[in-house]
């Protein structure tokens, strides 16, 4: 398994104000400490940036890169992050539930302990993301390229995986119940028993005692 590559970011950050954001330029090396974004966010780079309890949910991000970021106890509901790249990001503590990764580039990636219930990551392009403690029901991964991904304690109830292999793939610390899956995406997926009898059922077939 490939090594996380972490954010990279100024040692000595300094802290800024939404007041010092020039919305048409890209975001560089800014630390934005609880503060609620008021203007949307467009066709810009945002790059080496630390968002602490900072609130994106009142605003449109769209077509936005991100590259070596953190965010901590953001809110980011609704967020479009599609046809774009999130590398060496960190998301913890963070609720973005409803956001679309729709086509986008997923490399050096960590989710530590967030709500993403409806996440949507189908046509997308993942390698190197690890995800801990965190909520994914009823996400979508459908026709996404999964590459060096670790999953632990991860509820992924009601979460459907079409046309993505997940050989190789550890669910068996994770809530896998009631996802819709086909068989030949299950090939090489590591469960543990239980699960493995609930993948039966799943797949029609009966066993019989």
């Amino acid at each position: 398994m490939k090594k996380r590559t972490e954010a990279k970011l100024e040692k000595n950050i300094k802290e800024s104000s939404i007041s010092d954001i020039n919305y048409r330029d890209n975001l560089i090396d800014f630390f934005i400490h609880n503060e609620k974004l008021n203007h949307d966010l467009e066709e810009i780079e945002i790059n080496g940036c630390y968002f602490k309890n900072v609130d994106f949910s009142n605003i449109l991000v769209r077509n936005c890169d991100f590259i070596d970021c953190i965010f901590e106890n953001c809110n980011l509901m609704g967020i479009d992050f599609s046809s774009k790249s999130i590398h060496r990001v960190c998301f913890k503590n963070c609720n973005f539930g409803n956001t679309n990764y729709i086509m986008s580039s997923v490399k050096d990636v960590l989710i530590d302990d967030c709500k993403c219930d409806y996440i949507n990551f189908s046509d997308s392009k993942i390698d190197v993301l690890e995800v801990k403690n965190s909520l994914f029901r009823e996400a979508r991964f459908v026709s996404t390229t999964l590459k060096n991904v670790t999953f632990n304690e991860v509820n992924f109830r009601g979460c459907e995986f079409f046309n993505t292999s997940l050989k190789d793939i550890d669910f068996s610390s994770c809530d896998i119940s009631d996802v819709m899956v086909n068989t030949n995406d299950i090939k090489g997926m590591i469960v543990n028993e239980s699960q493995a009898l609930m993948l039966v059922n799943l797949l029609g077939i009966i066993i019989k005692e």
